[in-house]
């Protein structure tokens, strides 16, 4: 299991403070970047912005970074920082250091990350997925509710979801953040168990269940998917359904592996639904040539797609449809395929498309011809409802 993140300021507000130390540093990571900085608390803060995404990913996967401060280098831990009340700090202070410059050099999307002297890091690929998804938990909602692409695809989901799901039921849902699809599968009875490598997202989630009187069906488990169900299927626990949609499974780099922890925690019969970001999506090519970011296709195709190469905020890996079934039908029946969404491009193009379509007649469309043989493999997401055998 992945421990939670640091703490490193117990101060106040940041306008309480008088103005702290802070320049331009020197950050070497396979070359000299020169960044602006703040030191507080016994840290050195720094910000990553869109384009900054090489070097802050290099230090994340390594949990430490050569810093250059004054003339003198110094190899220092390096953490995200993940905490709401925390990020608010940290920004506060590099807007009272640069009023000038700040609009300019960040912005809400901006990833702070805390430097400090002492042991390494924890770094590594799951540290940072956990840190990343603890960081955006409290905001969550909006990126998907906000966003009527988004919407649909819980809509898709769901429609599958409530066919299956009958009260009483055991299910394990893979991946949950904040409940989306989550609070309407207890809403409908069943009893859930939800695994997130994010304790940011369960905690929103447990908040959600316990305000609507559902919280006593609800059971939260926090770590790295693959861990989690080794340890339930060792345990032996099993579960009628399973499921893990838009992004759950392209954080995990052996999808064998969970595909076989999958099965051993279902029962014989039981159902598994999946929905995993594919390597081939036509509408998203179509945009990006008409866009003249041929680049983007490509970087698509890859099976590992590093941070400023998708649209997703950590490094991911990509699956086709036929390295999902190839991953899975050792162990389950397919009973049905299709893509969500299938026309309508990924979510990151909402807005272009607002007030240029009929959006409930094109979700329509899209939801019609979704299942088609060829259609059905070239859409931003690929889902699967399978039977274990």
């Amino acid at each position: 299991m992945c421990p939670g993140p640091a703490k490193f300021i117990s101060q106040g507000p940041a306008e309480n403070h008088v103005i702290p130390e802070h320049g331009v540093a020197t950050l070497v990571a396979g070359k000299a970047i020169p960044l602006v900085y703040v030191r507080e608390g016994g840290s050195v803060f720094i910000g990553a912005s869109r384009g900054n995404e090489e070097w802050f990913r290099q230090v994340m996967l390594s949990g430490s970074a050569l810093l250059d401060l004054n003339g003198k280098r110094v190899r220092m831990r390096a953490t995200l920082v993940s905490d709401p009340d925390e990020r608010r700090v940290v920004e506060g202070l590099f807007r009272a250091c640069f009023p000038d410059r700040f609009s300019m050099w960040f912005s809400e999307r901006t990833k702070w990350v805390a430097m400090s002297e002492g042991a390494q890091g924890e770094g590594g690929y799951l540290p940072w997925v956990r840190d990343e998804f603890d960081a955006i938990a409290w905001d969550y909602d909006r990126h998907i509710y906000g966003n009527w692409i988004n919407s649909y695809l819980r809509e898709r989901s769901l429609g599958v979801l409530s066919g299956i799901v009958r009260p009483g039921m055991r299910v394990l849902d893979i991946g949950p953040g904040t409940g989306t699809e989550t609070i309407p599968v207890l809403e409908m009875g069943a009893e859930v168990t939800a695994v997130d490598i994010s304790a940011g997202m369960l905690t929103v989630l447990r908040s959600k269940a316990e305000s609507r009187g559902l919280a006593s069906r609800l059971r939260c488990l926090n770590g790295p998917a693959g861990y989690v169900l080794s340890d339930l299927a060792g345990k032996g626990e099993t579960f009628d359904l399973v499921y893990s949609t838009y992004g759950a499974l392209n954080c995990e780099p052996d999808l064998r592996s969970v595909a076989l922890n999958i099965r051993d925690c279902l029962k014989e019969g039981g159902m598994c639904f999946i929905s995993v970001y594919n390597r081939f999506c036509l509408s998203e090519a179509i945009a990006s040539v008409l866009r003249m970011k041929v680049s983007r296709v490509v970087d698509r195709s890859r099976r590992y797609i590093p941070l400023g190469h998708s649209r997703f905020c950590v490094d991911i890996f990509s699956y086709s449809l036929a390295e999902v079934l190839s991953c899975f039908r050792e162990h389950f029946r397919v009973e049905r395929v299709f893509a969500v969404p299938a026309l309508i491009p990924p979510s990151d193009f909402a807005a272009s498309l607002d007030g240029m379509v009929d959006k409930g007649r094109l979700k329509k469309i899209d939801a019609a011809v979704s299942g088609l043989p060829l259609i059905r493999a070239l859409g931003d997401h690929t889902a699967v409802l399978m039977r274990r055998l």
